[in-house]
């Protein structure tokens, strides 16, 4: 009986033309979207307060190299009369 029940908004969709079909399913698609994304983003902001320090510690800890740039000396092209 609850199968029933859960398949007749279906059967009426089926219904439907195909043009109003395909709104639905898009509509269920973007609402769809919009919910993982938003727990796709929660979940990531979790993940970033949760590492450990701060920015300081986080990049001590990959023990990134330093790297120093040389000074260019580079001649000058103008012409200088």
């Amino acid at each position: 009986m609850r199968f029933y029940r859960a398949m007749k908004p279906l059967e009426r969709i089926q219904g439907l033309p195909e043009k109003k079909r395909k709104i639905i399913l898009w509509a269920v698609l973007a609402a769809l979207s919009v919910i993982l994304l938003y727990f796709l983003l929660t979940n990531f902001q979790n993940k970033l307060k949760n590492i450990k320090g701060g920015s300081e510690d986080f990049q001590k800890d990959l023990n990134i190299p330093e790297l120093e740039m040389p000074e260019l000396n580079f001649p000058s092209i103008i012409n200088e009369e």
